[in-house]
């Protein structure tokens, strides 16, 4: 309970004007793309990174980690989805919306 608590809290701060003003999403591809530079990151470049663990992209913003599947959603629909994403073809790494 208190993970899902924690995420909801992260979730609430990010706003898909915000997420849009930062990153490009393709649906198609389902990449992240950084708009500008800063902070490390160049314009252009795929946000995040896939983690070994669980073989799901995460991308950090604001010094948050979310899920790119999370993002993906909240990009697309507008809000945060109410319960869980996950990937239709079984692929982690393939957040194309078609796939979630």
């Amino acid at each position: 309970m208190g993970d899902l608590n924690a995420n909801k809290e992260k979730e609430a701060r990010l706003t898909q004007e915000r997420l849009k003003g930062l990153l490009h999403y393709d649906k198609g591809s389902g990449k992240f793309t950084w708009l500008s530079g800063g902070s490390g990151v160049k314009a252009s470049r795929v946000a995040g990174h896939v983690e070994k663990g669980t073989g799901y992209r995460r991308v950090k913003i604001g010094g948050v980690r979310y899920q790119a599947h999370r993002l993906a959603f909240l990009y697309t629909a507008g809000e945060w989805p109410k319960d869980q994403v996950d990937h239709i073809n079984g692929s982690r790494d393939d957040n194309s919306w078609g796939n979630l």
